[in-house]
């Protein structure tokens, strides 16, 4: 401070110029605060990357969840028909079982004329080796 206070005001002046320095003015230092303020704003190239890359970023997200929402519609559909499927399969089981009740086959055999055999139609089948079989297995 002190060297600066003995220097003549011309080496002061000229020293200001060559370091840029000047004694403002308060309305020159508004203006210059304003101006510098104004330029700050402006959009810079790393500003408008950061932005395009946060947009594309949403966009991934968008498009992510309307393709996982097409597939959980694909897969509630399937279920769906699957479950459909699977009530037809029991529906028609039952309606299996039904027929094959000793009676419905009875009453269809009827129908088609059959009858049952009588005493003289019927044939008793005999096993001649039964002797046989049982010394085998006394053998055993």
């Amino acid at each position: 401070m002190l060297a600066a206070q003995k220097t003549k005001p011309k080496q002061l002046h000229m020293e200001n110029e060559k370091y840029g320095r000047r004694n403002w003015t308060e309305a020159e230092r508004r203006s210059q605060v304003t101006a510098e303020t104004r330029q700050s704003f402006k959009p810079s190239g790393r500003l408008f990357g950061l932005v395009a890359i946060i947009m594309i970023g949403l966009v991934c997200i968008v498009l992510v969840s309307a393709y996982s929402a097409q597939i959980r519609y694909n897969i509630n559909k399937i279920n769906k028909d699957i479950s459909s499927i699977r009530a037809e399969a029991e529906a028609l089981t039952l309606t299996l079982d039904r027929e094959r009740n000793i009676m419905k086959v009875e009453s269809k055999a009827i129908e088609l004329g059959m009858r049952y055999p009588d005493v003289s139609e019927k044939v008793f089948l005999v096993n001649t080796n039964q002797e046989d079989e049982a010394m085998q297995l006394a053998k055993q």
